[in-house]
């Protein structure tokens, strides 16, 4: 079974991996979901990662945070890369959505760049 597809934008098993390097830098590698059990996440790729690099990956609304701890070629020219995660990060979405609000970005206003308005009514 090919896991990795050229149209990995349209597959709903596709995930962003980003590649941190020694040096800081970054990197994103598109691959596709496999399995997840207990804290190995697996995933096909065009690209080998070395061993021990530390790696995020984006996969609906979770983002995975570890490090490799196999990258195995396969048929296709693919690889298998086992991911030993060490932290998960579940609500993605209502974060970035937040994040959006209270930096004013993409047409949301932020609560602290409002001017303070009272609608107060006094009634007698």
């Amino acid at each position: 079974m090919n896991y990795v597809s050229d149209t990995y934008l349209d597959d709903p098993q596709s995930v962003a991996l980003e590649v941190i390097s020694a040096d800081g830098s970054r990197r994103t590698i598109r691959g596709a979901f496999r399995t997840f059990a207990s804290t190995c996440l697996t995933l096909s790729t065009f690209e080998s990662v070395p061993l021990s690099t530390a790696v995020g990956v984006e996969y609906e609304d979770v983002l995975f945070l570890g490090d490799v701890r196999s990258s195995i070629p396969e048929a296709g020219g693919s690889f298998r890369l086992d991911i030993a995660v060490r932290h998960t990060l579940n609500g993605m979405q209502s974060l970035m959505l937040l994040r959006r609000a209270l930096m004013g970005e993409d047409g949301f206003e932020s609560q602290a760049r409002r001017p303070f308005r009272a609608d107060v009514s006094l009634q007698r």
